[in-house]
């Protein structure tokens, strides 16, 4: 960096709203010369900027973003928090279902459920296990059972009445089969609402 300065020059004057769309914009060109400045962009004071700083460096597929992102979960801001999640979801690096898991036993409900509904997204030890665990929870149910049926996996039903007391189990799997059929119906509608002129 030029002059010593702690940010890249990008990020350095300007209106908050600025440096986020700054960040949005070099997500948008794909440049792997972007990376750098991106992760910078983690650091900034302004919840905004980080969050579109971590959401265009998934555009990148850089798989190092993942070491940089991490340390967003822990972030006070529960808005950085949730967005550092979706994020992560996305890159297929060991390191994030741990990280997803842990997040998923926050002290804060929203980051709690948030980390749920992105662990139907990843794939590693424990994720049904902590999934299937969370029904038990009353207020964690709903979205666990989102997050199952988006995974839409064959053995859910079985490893479900297997960990759950029989009552229990019927209601997470009725409610897991309605929620898929939600899903299948909604990507119906859309097919047929793209193929409209």
């Amino acid at each position: 960096m030029k002059n010593g300065a702690s940010r890249p020059q990008v990020f350095c004057a300007g209106f908050n709203g600025d440096r986020a769309e700054a960040a949005e914009a070099l997500g948008k060109i794909k440049d792997p010369r972007a990376f750098d400045v991106l992760v910078a962009a983690l650091n900034d004071p302004t919840p905004v900027v980080r969050v579109d700083a971590a959401r265009a460096l998934v555009k990148l597929d850089d798989p190092r973003a993942v070491t940089h992102l991490l340390p967003l979960l822990n972030q006070e801001c529960n808005y950085t928090r949730n967005a550092a999640m979706s994020v992560l979801a996305e890159f297929d690096d060991p390191q994030v279902a741990p990280a997803l898991i842990k997040a998923a036993d926050h002290p804060d409900e929203d980051t709690r459920r948030w980390a749920l509904l992105n662990l139907a997204k990843v794939n590693g030890p424990g994720v049904l296990d902590k999934l299937i665990a969370a029904l038990a929870d009353e207020s964690r149910h709903s979205e666990a059972c989102v997050a199952l049926a988006r995974r839409n996996e064959k053995q859910i039903p079985k490893l479900i009445q297997a960990r759950l007391p029989p009552r229990d189990a019927t209601k997470a799997i009725q409610s897991i089969r309605r929620i898929r059929n939600n899903i299948k119906q909604e990507q119906l509608r859309q097919q047929r609402h793209s193929r409209t002129p």
